[in-house]
């Protein structure tokens, strides 16, 4: 579909990036690279548990707005079909 091609690409550009790192942190972490290498893992989830909040939320806006957005189609198309009923009547 559409969509996933839309997707594919910006999905492969993270999943190539977090791939990376992970191979990163794997080799400095078994020695495989000298302890001179940074590590690129957050000290702290801090800022990780203060965007999920956020983010919950944003996804529940959401989740009620698509819903609404269903329900009011559906008494749309209920009310096309009981005009076409009555049409054929």
């Amino acid at each position: 579909s559409r969509i996933i091609r839309q997707l594919a690409s910006p999905l492969s550009w993270v999943l190539a990036v977090s791939t990376a790192l992970c191979f990163y942190e794997t080799a400095r972490d078994s020695g495989v690279l000298s302890s001179e290498y940074p590590s690129l893992l957050m000290s702290s989830p801090q800022p990780q548990v203060l965007t999920s909040f956020a983010v919950s939320l944003l996804l529940v806006f959401r989740t009620n707005q698509s819903y609404d957005r269903w329900w009011e189609a559906r008494k749309v198309w209920g009310g096309i079909l009981n005009r076409v009923r009555d049409i054929t009547t």
